[in-house]
């Protein structure tokens, strides 16, 4: 392989074409998200331009001292979920025209019980950090004792708790989730429930508050008791876990909304382990549009999120950030869609 990487070594490394690998490292590609994946793991492991080193044959100069590295900080391997890959894409779009260089770090439970920082993330190596998944106070605050510039994708479900100087990207959780939960009300459900531990992070607490307030504007306030909310952990996906929590209501829900798309498909399943179906005995709106949302059947009608967009704001704004470290803090909101499938009798 020769010292500069062109898009065709990469091309044909992995046996593509040179327009479909140009096509995703632009952002305009529309195809299987497994080929996304493959070309942009191979831009990081090669370093290409903005995926890891600085290209001297950029359409800008800049001097090598002037070159940010900005770090993508997530907990898990975000590398297998499409969610974080088309996200990242924003982020890449933004980063690859800037003089910047992007840099990867995965930190796992025991580092955030521990408040344990990687080693690499420090002043004298890192200008800015864009955080996904990560939202314990106690690690946040952690960071933001670096005094390195950050941006959060979601966050802490009470922001007011933490100080500091950062920015939040977060979709707009309540708009459609209310709009949703008032078509159900207005078609004459009365119980109706949520599905998700609201202190999980702020996007599944407001997800929440969106439908209770729904709920309570037209005079129900029984949304805890037709609920399945209980801390953060690995029973949510447990489908034998779900069929007991649903078996272990006086009366089933005639309707969940389900903090996304994951939990929604488990709830379906635990739904089809007690004999019930969906729509027809109970309804169930989620929210994401993952690519599981279309998987199982019945399709999910979801609010959908637009993450390429999220990916770009949060690179734009932590470039702000890094050039006005002490600018307001921020929290700003993407729009998303309500997406009608099958789950509903919408």
């Amino acid at each position: 392989m020769p010292e500069k990487i062109t898009i065709q070594d990469m091309a044909d490394e992995l046996g593509l074409s040179r327009n479909t690998v140009s096509k995703i490292l632009n952002g305009k590609y529309t195809g299987p998200n497994e080929t996304r994946e493959r070309v942009i793991q191979k831009a990081m492991d090669l370093q290409y331009k903005g995926y890891g080193v600085y290209d001297k044959s950029s359409d800008f100069e800049s001097d090598l001292s002037e070159v940010k590295n900005i770090m993508i900080l997530s907990k898990g391997n975000f590398r297998d979920s499409i969610f974080f890959s088309n996200i990242i894409d924003g982020v890449q779009k933004v980063i690859r025209e800037s003089t910047c260089n992007i840099l990867v770090s995965i930190i796992l439970e025991d580092d955030i019980k521990t408040l344990k920082i990687p080693p690499n993330i420090n002043k004298n190596l890192v200008d800015g950090i864009i955080c996904m998944e990560v939202f314990q106070k106690d690690y946040i605050e952690k960071l933001l004792s670096l005094s390195i510039p950050l941006v959060f994708v979601d966050f802490y479900n009470n922001p007011r708790e933490i100080t500091g100087k950062y920015d939040v990207i977060m979709m707009d959780n309540e708009y459609n989730v209310y709009d949703l939960t008032k078509r159900l009300i207005d078609r004459g459900l009365k119980r109706i429930g949520f599905v998700g531990d609201t202190e999980h992070c702020r996007g599944f607490y407001e997800r929440y508050k969106a439908c209770r307030d729904a709920l309570r504007d037209h005079g129900n306030y029984n949304i805890d008791e037709n609920s399945i909310i209980y801390p953060n952990g690995p029973d949510y996906f447990d489908v034998q876990w779900m069929s007991r929590m649903l078996l272990s209501k006086k009366e089933l829900p005639e309707a969940f909304v389900c903090a996304n798309d994951a939990l929604a498909a488990c709830v379906l399943r635990g739904l089809g382990a007690i004999g019930k179906t969906v729509p027809a005995d109970v309804e169930l709106i989620s929210f994401d549009n993952t690519v599981e949302s279309e998987l199982v059947n019945p399709k999910l009608t979801t609010v959908g999120t637009f993450k390429y967009d999220i990916g770009i704001s949060a690179a734009e704004n932590l470039l702000l950030r890094i050039q006005e470290p002490d600018r307001k803090s921020q929290i700003i909101y993407i729009e998303t869609e309500i997406i009608e499938r099958y789950s509903t009798k919408i």
